[in-house]
Protein backbone atom coordinates (compact mmCIF):
# COMPACT_ATOMS: atom_id res chain seq x y z
CA UNK A 1 0.00 0.00 0.00
CA UNK A 2 1.40 3.37 -0.95
CA UNK A 3 2.31 5.68 1.90
CA UNK A 4 0.77 9.14 1.92
CA UNK A 5 3.07 12.10 1.53
CA UNK A 6 2.80 15.44 3.29
CA UNK A 7 4.53 17.08 0.34
CA UNK A 8 3.08 18.69 -2.75
CA UNK A 9 3.82 16.65 -5.86
CA UNK A 10 4.47 18.56 -9.07
CA UNK A 11 4.04 16.23 -12.03
CA UNK A 12 5.36 17.46 -15.38
CA UNK A 13 2.73 16.69 -18.04
CA UNK A 14 4.32 18.66 -20.89
CA UNK A 15 4.72 15.58 -23.09
CA UNK A 16 1.08 14.54 -22.67
CA UNK A 17 -0.13 18.03 -23.53
CA UNK A 18 1.81 18.18 -26.80
CA UNK A 19 1.23 14.60 -27.97
CA UNK A 20 -1.68 13.80 -30.26
CA UNK A 21 -1.47 10.25 -31.45
CA UNK A 22 -1.69 6.85 -29.81
CA UNK A 23 0.42 6.88 -26.60
CA UNK A 24 3.38 4.54 -26.92
CA UNK A 25 6.58 4.03 -24.94
CA UNK A 26 7.53 7.11 -22.94
CA UNK A 27 4.18 8.81 -23.59
CA UNK A 28 2.36 5.73 -22.32
CA UNK A 29 4.43 5.75 -19.11
CA UNK A 30 3.59 9.41 -18.45
CA UNK A 31 -0.08 8.78 -19.22
CA UNK A 32 -0.30 5.91 -16.72
CA UNK A 33 1.35 7.92 -13.94
CA UNK A 34 -0.92 10.91 -14.57
CA UNK A 35 -4.03 8.75 -14.44
CA UNK A 36 -2.86 7.06 -11.27
CA UNK A 37 -2.25 10.41 -9.60
CA UNK A 38 -5.72 11.58 -10.64
CA UNK A 39 -7.16 8.74 -8.56
CA UNK A 40 -5.20 9.57 -5.39
CA UNK A 41 -5.84 12.14 -2.68
CA UNK A 42 -2.28 13.46 -2.65
CA UNK A 43 -1.63 17.17 -2.95
CA UNK A 44 -0.79 17.28 -6.64
CA UNK A 45 -0.20 20.05 -9.12
CA UNK A 46 0.02 19.17 -12.80
CA UNK A 47 2.46 21.45 -14.62
CA UNK A 48 3.86 22.16 -18.06
CA UNK A 49 6.65 24.19 -19.62
CA UNK A 50 5.65 26.99 -21.96
CA UNK A 51 6.79 27.36 -25.56
CA UNK A 52 9.98 29.20 -24.63
CA UNK A 53 10.66 26.73 -21.81
CA UNK A 54 11.42 29.60 -19.44
CA UNK A 55 8.23 29.31 -17.38
CA UNK A 56 6.32 26.52 -15.67
CA UNK A 57 2.56 26.87 -15.26
CA UNK A 58 -0.08 24.82 -13.50
CA UNK A 59 -2.71 22.85 -15.43
CA UNK A 60 -5.99 21.88 -13.80
CA UNK A 61 -6.72 18.25 -12.97
CA UNK A 62 -9.85 18.50 -15.13
CA UNK A 63 -7.76 19.42 -18.16
CA UNK A 64 -5.32 16.59 -17.54
CA UNK A 65 -8.25 14.20 -17.24
CA UNK A 66 -9.53 15.49 -20.58
CA UNK A 67 -6.17 14.93 -22.23
CA UNK A 68 -5.87 11.40 -20.82
CA UNK A 69 -9.37 10.56 -22.08
CA UNK A 70 -8.48 11.87 -25.52
CA UNK A 71 -5.29 9.81 -25.69
CA UNK A 72 -7.14 6.68 -24.65
CA UNK A 73 -9.71 7.21 -27.37
CA UNK A 74 -12.72 7.86 -25.15
CA UNK A 75 -13.24 11.28 -26.76
CA UNK A 76 -14.51 11.84 -30.28
CA UNK A 77 -11.82 12.00 -32.93
CA UNK A 78 -11.38 15.75 -33.09
CA UNK A 79 -9.26 18.37 -31.41
CA UNK A 80 -12.06 20.20 -29.62
CA UNK A 81 -11.05 18.71 -26.29
CA UNK A 82 -7.69 20.39 -26.59
CA UNK A 83 -9.13 23.80 -27.39
CA UNK A 84 -10.31 24.30 -23.82
CA UNK A 85 -6.73 23.95 -22.63
CA UNK A 86 -5.44 27.43 -23.37
CA UNK A 87 -1.78 26.70 -22.51
CA UNK A 88 -1.65 24.25 -25.41
CA UNK A 89 -3.13 26.68 -27.92
CA UNK A 90 -0.98 29.55 -26.65
CA UNK A 91 2.26 27.71 -26.07
CA UNK A 92 2.62 25.07 -28.80
CA UNK A 93 6.25 24.11 -28.74
CA UNK A 94 8.42 25.22 -31.66
CA UNK A 95 11.03 22.51 -31.65
CA UNK A 96 12.95 24.02 -34.54
CA UNK A 97 14.02 26.88 -32.26
CA UNK A 98 14.84 24.95 -29.10
CA UNK A 99 18.10 26.58 -28.21
CA UNK A 100 17.06 30.15 -27.58
CA UNK A 101 17.88 32.66 -24.86
CA UNK A 102 20.20 30.83 -22.45
CA UNK A 103 20.11 27.82 -24.72
CA UNK A 104 22.31 29.71 -27.18
CA UNK A 105 24.99 29.91 -24.50
CA UNK A 106 24.69 26.19 -23.85
CA UNK A 107 25.07 25.50 -27.56
CA UNK A 108 28.26 27.55 -27.72
CA UNK A 109 29.74 25.60 -24.85
CA UNK A 110 28.83 22.20 -26.21
CA UNK A 111 30.17 23.02 -29.67
CA UNK A 112 33.61 23.31 -28.08
CA UNK A 113 33.28 19.72 -26.92
CA UNK A 114 31.56 18.09 -29.86
CA UNK A 115 34.04 15.22 -29.92
CA UNK A 116 32.82 12.36 -27.74
CA UNK A 117 36.22 11.70 -26.18
CA UNK A 118 36.68 15.37 -25.37
CA UNK A 119 33.31 15.38 -23.64
CA UNK A 120 34.47 12.54 -21.43
CA UNK A 121 37.89 13.96 -20.63
CA UNK A 122 36.74 17.54 -20.15
CA UNK A 123 33.55 16.90 -18.22
CA UNK A 124 34.54 18.96 -15.19
CA UNK A 125 35.29 21.99 -17.34
CA UNK A 126 31.98 21.57 -19.17
CA UNK A 127 30.22 21.41 -15.82
CA UNK A 128 31.83 24.66 -14.67
CA UNK A 129 30.84 26.47 -17.84
CA UNK A 130 27.29 25.11 -17.82
CA UNK A 131 26.78 26.17 -14.23
CA UNK A 132 28.09 29.64 -15.04
CA UNK A 133 25.40 30.23 -17.67
CA UNK A 134 23.22 33.21 -16.89
CA UNK A 135 19.61 32.16 -17.00
CA UNK A 136 16.85 34.77 -17.39
CA UNK A 137 14.99 35.73 -14.20
CA UNK A 138 12.47 33.14 -13.08
CA UNK A 139 8.93 34.43 -13.12
CA UNK A 140 6.99 34.69 -9.89
CA UNK A 141 4.45 32.29 -11.39
CA UNK A 142 7.10 29.58 -11.71
CA UNK A 143 8.79 30.22 -8.36
CA UNK A 144 5.50 30.19 -6.46
CA UNK A 145 4.91 26.58 -7.46
CA UNK A 146 7.94 25.43 -5.47
CA UNK A 147 9.06 25.24 -1.86
CA UNK A 148 11.58 23.01 -0.10
CA UNK A 149 8.90 20.35 0.52
CA UNK A 150 8.00 20.10 -3.17
CA UNK A 151 8.50 16.77 -4.92
CA UNK A 152 8.94 17.30 -8.69
CA UNK A 153 8.48 14.21 -10.87
CA UNK A 154 9.35 14.17 -14.57
CA UNK A 155 9.54 11.36 -17.08
CA UNK A 156 8.54 12.48 -20.57
CA UNK A 157 10.36 13.56 -23.73
CA UNK A 158 12.31 15.93 -21.53
CA UNK A 159 15.31 16.54 -23.80
CA UNK A 160 12.86 18.09 -26.28
CA UNK A 161 10.06 19.55 -24.20
CA UNK A 162 11.32 20.35 -20.70
CA UNK A 163 14.00 22.69 -19.35
CA UNK A 164 16.36 20.98 -16.97
CA UNK A 165 18.58 24.07 -16.85
CA UNK A 166 15.70 26.00 -15.28
CA UNK A 167 14.90 23.17 -12.87
CA UNK A 168 18.56 22.95 -11.89
CA UNK A 169 18.65 26.66 -11.05
CA UNK A 170 15.41 26.43 -9.08
CA UNK A 171 16.68 23.41 -7.19
CA UNK A 172 19.84 25.24 -6.16
CA UNK A 173 17.78 28.15 -4.85
CA UNK A 174 14.86 26.33 -3.24
CA UNK A 175 16.22 22.83 -2.59
CA UNK A 176 13.09 20.93 -3.62
CA UNK A 177 13.37 17.23 -4.46
CA UNK A 178 13.57 15.97 -8.03
CA UNK A 179 12.74 12.46 -9.24
CA UNK A 180 13.47 11.55 -12.85
CA UNK A 181 12.59 8.57 -15.03
CA UNK A 182 15.34 7.33 -17.32
CA UNK A 183 14.74 5.18 -20.38
CA UNK A 184 18.00 4.65 -22.28
CA UNK A 185 21.35 6.14 -23.33
CA UNK A 186 21.22 4.69 -26.82
CA UNK A 187 22.08 7.80 -28.84
CA UNK A 188 24.95 8.75 -26.53
CA UNK A 189 26.41 5.26 -26.82
CA UNK A 190 25.63 5.11 -30.53
CA UNK A 191 25.68 8.68 -31.92
CA UNK A 192 25.36 7.34 -35.48
CA UNK A 193 21.70 6.67 -34.68
CA UNK A 194 20.99 10.27 -33.69
CA UNK A 195 18.99 12.29 -36.20
CA UNK A 196 21.23 15.34 -35.81
CA UNK A 197 24.17 16.77 -33.88
CA UNK A 198 21.68 19.15 -32.28
CA UNK A 199 19.81 16.17 -30.81
CA UNK A 200 23.09 14.80 -29.44
CA UNK A 201 23.84 18.11 -27.74
CA UNK A 202 20.38 18.34 -26.22
CA UNK A 203 20.46 14.77 -24.99
CA UNK A 204 23.94 15.19 -23.55
CA UNK A 205 22.75 18.23 -21.59
CA UNK A 206 19.63 16.35 -20.48
CA UNK A 207 21.76 13.46 -19.22
CA UNK A 208 24.12 15.79 -17.36
CA UNK A 209 21.35 17.55 -15.45
CA UNK A 210 19.37 14.35 -14.82
CA UNK A 211 22.44 12.64 -13.38
CA UNK A 212 23.49 15.58 -11.22
CA UNK A 213 20.21 16.88 -9.80
CA UNK A 214 18.07 13.75 -9.29
CA UNK A 215 17.38 12.83 -5.67
CA UNK A 216 15.96 9.57 -6.92
CA UNK A 217 15.92 7.92 -10.31
CA UNK A 218 13.67 5.29 -11.90
CA UNK A 219 15.14 3.22 -14.71
CA UNK A 220 12.95 0.92 -16.78
CA UNK A 221 15.30 -2.08 -16.89
CA UNK A 222 18.40 -3.47 -15.23
CA UNK A 223 20.14 -2.89 -18.55
CA UNK A 224 19.21 0.80 -18.69
CA UNK A 225 20.38 1.19 -15.08
CA UNK A 226 23.76 -0.36 -15.82
CA UNK A 227 24.16 1.79 -18.94
CA UNK A 228 23.22 4.91 -16.98
CA UNK A 229 25.83 4.17 -14.31
CA UNK A 230 28.52 3.38 -16.88
CA UNK A 231 27.92 6.64 -18.73
CA UNK A 232 27.80 8.65 -15.51
CA UNK A 233 31.18 7.18 -14.62
CA UNK A 234 32.53 8.05 -18.07
CA UNK A 235 31.36 11.62 -17.51
CA UNK A 236 32.83 11.76 -13.99
CA UNK A 237 29.40 12.24 -12.42
CA UNK A 238 28.41 10.65 -9.11
CA UNK A 239 24.64 10.20 -9.35
CA UNK A 240 22.16 9.56 -6.57
CA UNK A 241 22.34 6.19 -4.83
CA UNK A 242 18.53 6.08 -4.92
CA UNK A 243 18.09 4.27 -8.26
CA UNK A 244 15.21 1.85 -8.63
CA UNK A 245 14.46 -0.45 -11.56
CA UNK A 246 10.74 -0.53 -12.37
CA UNK A 247 9.68 -2.46 -15.42
CA UNK A 248 7.02 -0.90 -17.61
CA UNK A 249 3.62 -2.52 -17.90
CA UNK A 250 3.02 -5.17 -20.54
CA UNK A 251 -0.76 -4.98 -20.73
CA UNK A 252 -2.38 -3.42 -23.83
CA UNK A 253 -3.83 0.08 -23.94
CA UNK A 254 -7.44 0.33 -22.81
CA UNK A 255 -10.21 2.86 -22.51
CA UNK A 256 -10.12 5.17 -19.53
CA UNK A 257 -13.32 3.84 -17.96
CA UNK A 258 -11.71 0.37 -17.96
CA UNK A 259 -8.26 1.47 -16.79
CA UNK A 260 -9.42 2.14 -13.25
CA UNK A 261 -10.41 -1.49 -12.74
CA UNK A 262 -7.80 -3.20 -10.57
CA UNK A 263 -7.66 -6.55 -12.37
CA UNK A 264 -8.78 -6.07 -15.97
CA UNK A 265 -6.73 -4.89 -18.91
CA UNK A 266 -8.51 -4.62 -22.23
CA UNK A 267 -7.71 -2.81 -25.40
CA UNK A 268 -9.40 0.43 -26.46
CA UNK A 269 -10.06 2.37 -29.59
CA UNK A 270 -7.73 5.28 -29.96
CA UNK A 271 -8.55 8.25 -32.15
CA UNK A 272 -9.93 6.87 -35.41
CA UNK A 273 -6.84 7.00 -37.55
CA UNK A 274 -6.62 5.08 -40.78
CA UNK A 275 -4.46 2.15 -41.75
CA UNK A 276 -2.15 3.06 -44.58
CA UNK A 277 0.03 1.22 -47.02
CA UNK A 278 3.48 2.56 -47.81
CA UNK A 279 4.41 5.31 -48.21
CA UNK A 280 2.65 7.18 -45.44
CA UNK A 281 1.08 10.63 -45.59
CA UNK A 282 -0.38 12.74 -42.80
CA UNK A 283 -3.88 13.86 -43.67
CA UNK A 284 -5.05 15.43 -40.42
CA UNK A 285 -4.81 19.26 -40.61
CA UNK A 286 -3.95 19.46 -36.89
CA UNK A 287 -1.06 17.33 -35.68
CA UNK A 288 0.49 18.61 -32.48
CA UNK A 289 3.66 16.56 -32.84
CA UNK A 290 4.95 14.43 -35.66
CA UNK A 291 8.35 13.15 -36.69
CA UNK A 292 10.08 14.79 -39.62
CA UNK A 293 11.19 11.84 -41.75
CA UNK A 294 14.34 13.64 -42.93
CA UNK A 295 15.62 15.08 -39.67
CA UNK A 296 14.05 12.78 -37.09
CA UNK A 297 12.92 15.84 -35.15
CA UNK A 298 9.53 16.35 -33.54
CA UNK A 299 7.80 19.21 -35.31
CA UNK A 300 4.49 20.98 -34.75
CA UNK A 301 2.25 21.71 -37.72
CA UNK A 302 0.19 24.18 -35.71
CA UNK A 303 3.08 26.15 -34.25
CA UNK A 304 3.29 29.89 -34.96
CA UNK A 305 6.98 29.44 -35.79
CA UNK A 306 6.54 26.63 -38.28
CA UNK A 307 4.56 26.83 -41.49
CA UNK A 308 1.91 24.10 -41.53
CA UNK A 309 2.66 21.38 -44.05
CA UNK A 310 0.34 21.43 -47.04
CA UNK A 311 -1.34 18.12 -47.71
CA UNK A 312 -1.67 17.32 -51.39
CA UNK A 313 -3.21 14.20 -52.84
CA UNK A 314 -0.69 11.74 -54.21
CA UNK A 315 -0.96 10.03 -57.56
CA UNK A 316 1.15 7.11 -56.33
CA UNK A 317 -1.08 4.00 -56.56
CA UNK A 318 0.59 2.54 -53.48
CA UNK A 319 -0.86 5.28 -51.29
CA UNK A 320 -4.29 4.01 -50.40
CA UNK A 321 -6.65 3.31 -47.56
CA UNK A 322 -8.08 -0.14 -47.16
CA UNK A 323 -11.39 -1.25 -45.70
CA UNK A 324 -9.68 -4.63 -45.32
CA UNK A 325 -5.97 -4.95 -44.75
CA UNK A 326 -4.28 -6.46 -47.80
CA UNK A 327 -1.95 -8.93 -46.10
CA UNK A 328 -2.86 -12.61 -45.91
CA UNK A 329 -4.14 -14.40 -42.81
CA UNK A 330 -0.71 -15.94 -42.26
CA UNK A 331 1.78 -13.25 -41.27
CA UNK A 332 4.59 -12.27 -38.89
CA UNK A 333 4.37 -8.91 -37.14
CA UNK A 334 6.91 -6.26 -36.16
CA UNK A 335 5.52 -3.32 -34.15
CA UNK A 336 8.02 -0.47 -34.01
CA UNK A 337 8.78 2.98 -35.35
CA UNK A 338 10.69 2.71 -38.61
CA UNK A 339 14.21 3.89 -37.82
CA UNK A 340 17.72 2.60 -38.36
CA UNK A 341 18.36 1.09 -34.94
CA UNK A 342 15.12 -0.92 -35.12
CA UNK A 343 16.77 -3.01 -37.84
CA UNK A 344 13.83 -3.64 -40.16
CA UNK A 345 16.42 -4.19 -42.88
CA UNK A 346 17.54 -7.55 -41.49
CA UNK A 347 14.00 -8.87 -41.87
CA UNK A 348 13.90 -7.83 -45.52
CA UNK A 349 17.18 -9.68 -46.02
CA UNK A 350 15.72 -12.73 -44.27
CA UNK A 351 12.62 -12.66 -46.49
CA UNK A 352 14.85 -12.50 -49.58
CA UNK A 353 16.54 -15.69 -48.39
CA UNK A 354 13.19 -17.36 -47.69
CA UNK A 355 11.88 -16.46 -51.14
CA UNK A 356 14.69 -18.48 -52.72
CA UNK A 357 12.96 -21.64 -51.50
CA UNK A 358 9.75 -22.69 -53.21
CA UNK A 359 8.99 -25.68 -51.01
CA UNK A 360 8.40 -23.87 -47.70
CA UNK A 361 5.57 -21.85 -46.27
CA UNK A 362 6.50 -18.17 -45.92
CA UNK A 363 4.39 -15.74 -43.90
CA UNK A 364 3.67 -12.20 -44.99
CA UNK A 365 5.76 -9.62 -43.14
CA UNK A 366 3.78 -6.78 -41.55
CA UNK A 367 5.44 -3.66 -40.16
CA UNK A 368 3.35 -1.39 -37.89
CA UNK A 369 4.68 1.95 -36.71
CA UNK A 370 5.41 5.60 -37.44
CA UNK A 371 7.96 6.63 -40.04
CA UNK A 372 11.16 7.76 -38.35
CA UNK A 373 14.22 9.35 -39.88
CA UNK A 374 16.78 7.96 -42.30
CA UNK A 375 14.59 5.17 -43.69
CA UNK A 376 14.08 6.40 -47.25
CA UNK A 377 16.15 3.50 -48.61
CA UNK A 378 14.14 1.01 -46.57
CA UNK A 379 10.84 2.38 -47.86
CA UNK A 380 12.00 2.17 -51.46
CA UNK A 381 13.13 -1.41 -50.95
CA UNK A 382 9.76 -2.44 -49.54
CA UNK A 383 8.22 -1.22 -52.80
CA UNK A 384 10.40 -3.51 -54.91
CA UNK A 385 8.61 -6.08 -57.02
CA UNK A 386 9.93 -9.04 -55.00
CA UNK A 387 8.14 -7.76 -51.88
CA UNK A 388 4.88 -6.94 -53.61
CA UNK A 389 1.99 -8.63 -51.78
CA UNK A 390 4.48 -10.03 -49.27
CA UNK A 391 5.74 -7.10 -47.15
CA UNK A 392 3.36 -4.46 -45.80
CA UNK A 393 3.77 -1.34 -43.70
CA UNK A 394 0.85 0.27 -41.83
CA UNK A 395 1.21 3.58 -40.06
CA UNK A 396 -1.25 5.20 -37.64
CA UNK A 397 -3.30 2.09 -36.95
CA UNK A 398 -5.92 2.39 -34.24
CA UNK A 399 -5.43 0.58 -30.95
CA UNK A 400 -8.27 -1.78 -31.83
CA UNK A 401 -6.57 -2.61 -35.14
CA UNK A 402 -3.27 -3.19 -33.35
CA UNK A 403 -4.98 -5.53 -30.92
CA UNK A 404 -6.43 -7.45 -33.86
CA UNK A 405 -3.03 -7.67 -35.55
CA UNK A 406 -1.41 -9.04 -32.37
CA UNK A 407 -4.17 -11.59 -31.81
CA UNK A 408 -4.09 -12.97 -35.35
CA UNK A 409 -0.35 -12.98 -36.06
CA UNK A 410 1.52 -16.28 -36.20
CA UNK A 411 4.38 -14.75 -34.18
CA UNK A 412 6.21 -11.45 -33.75
CA UNK A 413 9.73 -10.26 -34.54
CA UNK A 414 11.93 -7.72 -32.72
CA UNK A 415 15.39 -7.50 -34.35
CA UNK A 416 16.51 -4.16 -32.82
CA UNK A 417 20.20 -3.38 -32.45
CA UNK A 418 19.55 -1.70 -29.09
CA UNK A 419 16.67 -1.06 -26.68
CA UNK A 420 16.20 0.40 -23.23
CA UNK A 421 13.32 -2.01 -22.69
CA UNK A 422 11.17 -4.02 -25.09
CA UNK A 423 7.59 -2.87 -24.75
CA UNK A 424 6.35 -4.38 -28.01
CA UNK A 425 7.93 -7.74 -27.23
CA UNK A 426 6.40 -7.78 -23.74
CA UNK A 427 3.00 -6.87 -25.21
CA UNK A 428 3.36 -9.74 -27.69
CA UNK A 429 3.71 -12.20 -24.81
CA UNK A 430 0.72 -10.60 -23.12
CA UNK A 431 -1.30 -11.71 -26.13
CA UNK A 432 0.22 -15.19 -25.86
CA UNK A 433 2.28 -14.70 -29.02
CA UNK A 434 5.85 -15.86 -29.44
CA UNK A 435 8.34 -13.01 -29.90
CA UNK A 436 11.57 -13.76 -31.71
CA UNK A 437 14.03 -11.22 -30.34
CA UNK A 438 17.51 -9.96 -31.11
CA UNK A 439 20.46 -10.22 -28.74
CA UNK A 440 19.82 -6.71 -27.38
CA UNK A 441 19.93 -7.39 -23.59
CA UNK A 442 16.84 -5.35 -22.71
CA UNK A 443 14.67 -7.48 -25.00
CA UNK A 444 15.58 -10.65 -23.10
CA UNK A 445 14.78 -8.83 -19.85
CA UNK A 446 11.41 -7.65 -21.17
CA UNK A 447 10.44 -11.16 -22.29
CA UNK A 448 11.65 -12.69 -19.00
CA UNK A 449 14.26 -14.85 -20.78
CA UNK A 450 11.54 -17.02 -22.29
CA UNK A 451 11.97 -16.28 -25.99
CA UNK A 452 14.46 -17.35 -28.68
CA UNK A 453 17.34 -14.91 -29.24
CA UNK A 454 18.82 -14.29 -32.69
CA UNK A 455 21.92 -12.31 -33.66
CA UNK A 456 20.72 -8.90 -34.85
CA UNK A 457 23.21 -8.99 -37.74
CA UNK A 458 22.61 -12.50 -39.09
CA UNK A 459 19.91 -12.62 -41.75
CA UNK A 460 20.33 -16.38 -42.25
CA UNK A 461 19.53 -17.06 -38.60
CA UNK A 462 16.41 -14.92 -38.86
CA UNK A 463 15.34 -16.70 -42.04
CA UNK A 464 15.95 -20.09 -40.42
CA UNK A 465 13.84 -19.45 -37.32
CA UNK A 466 11.02 -17.87 -39.37
CA UNK A 467 11.01 -20.96 -41.56
CA UNK A 468 11.08 -23.25 -38.51
CA UNK A 469 8.09 -21.63 -36.80
CA UNK A 470 6.19 -21.33 -40.08
CA UNK A 471 6.61 -24.95 -41.12
CA UNK A 472 6.87 -26.79 -37.79
CA UNK A 473 3.83 -25.61 -35.80
CA UNK A 474 4.59 -27.95 -32.90
CA UNK A 475 7.70 -25.92 -32.03
CA UNK A 476 5.71 -22.70 -32.07
CA UNK A 477 2.98 -24.25 -29.94
CA UNK A 478 5.56 -25.41 -27.41
CA UNK A 479 6.75 -21.84 -26.88
CA UNK A 480 3.17 -20.57 -26.70
CA UNK A 481 2.56 -23.06 -23.91
CA UNK A 482 5.70 -21.78 -22.17
CA UNK A 483 4.35 -18.22 -22.32
CA UNK A 484 1.01 -19.31 -20.86
CA UNK A 485 2.68 -21.14 -17.99
CA UNK A 486 5.60 -18.86 -17.14
CA UNK A 487 5.13 -15.31 -18.41
CA UNK A 488 4.12 -12.87 -15.67
CA UNK A 489 2.15 -10.00 -17.12
CA UNK A 490 2.75 -6.67 -15.42
CA UNK A 491 -0.03 -4.16 -14.95
CA UNK A 492 0.64 -0.56 -15.92
CA UNK A 493 -1.09 0.56 -12.75
CA UNK A 494 1.55 -1.31 -10.73
CA UNK A 495 4.32 0.53 -12.56
CA UNK A 496 2.67 3.89 -11.88
CA UNK A 497 1.98 3.17 -8.21
CA UNK A 498 5.48 1.82 -7.56
CA UNK A 499 6.97 4.84 -9.30
CA UNK A 500 5.14 7.30 -7.05
CA UNK A 501 5.82 5.19 -3.97
CA UNK A 502 9.53 5.17 -4.75
CA UNK A 503 9.53 8.93 -5.38
CA UNK A 504 7.98 9.65 -1.99
CA UNK A 505 10.39 7.37 -0.15
CA UNK A 506 13.40 8.74 -2.02
CA UNK A 507 12.32 12.23 -1.01
CA UNK A 508 12.16 11.22 2.65
CA UNK A 509 15.62 9.63 2.46
CA UNK A 510 17.03 12.97 1.28
CA UNK A 511 15.59 15.00 4.17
Amino acid sequence: MIEKSISTILFDCTTLLYWNRSPVGIVRAELEIAEYLLQTDFRIKYVQFNKQRDEISEISAENIQEVCAHLRGTQENNHSSFKIISPIKNHLHSLSNRLEKYGKNIEKILKKYANKELIKSQKEKIQEELEAIKIPPITRLTRNLFDKETLFISGGLDWDLSNYSLLYLLKKEINFKFIGIFYDVIILRNPEWAASTDLLKRFNLFFYYLATMSDGLVTISEFSKSEFLKLAKDYHITPTSQINVLHLGSSPLQKQEESNQPHTKQESNSQAQSTQLLPTIVESPEIYLKIDSKTGEFISSDSPDIEPQKQTPSTNPLIARFAKRPHSDFYALYVSTLEIRKNHQILLEAWKILQQHNNIRIPDLVFVGMEGWGVEKLLKEIQQEQFKNKVFWYSDVTDEELKDLYQKTAFTLFPSFAEGWGLGAAESLSYGKVAIISNAPALAEATQNLMPIIDAHNAYEWANIVSTFSNQPAKLQSLEKKIKEQFKQRRWRDFAEECINFAIHAQKEQR
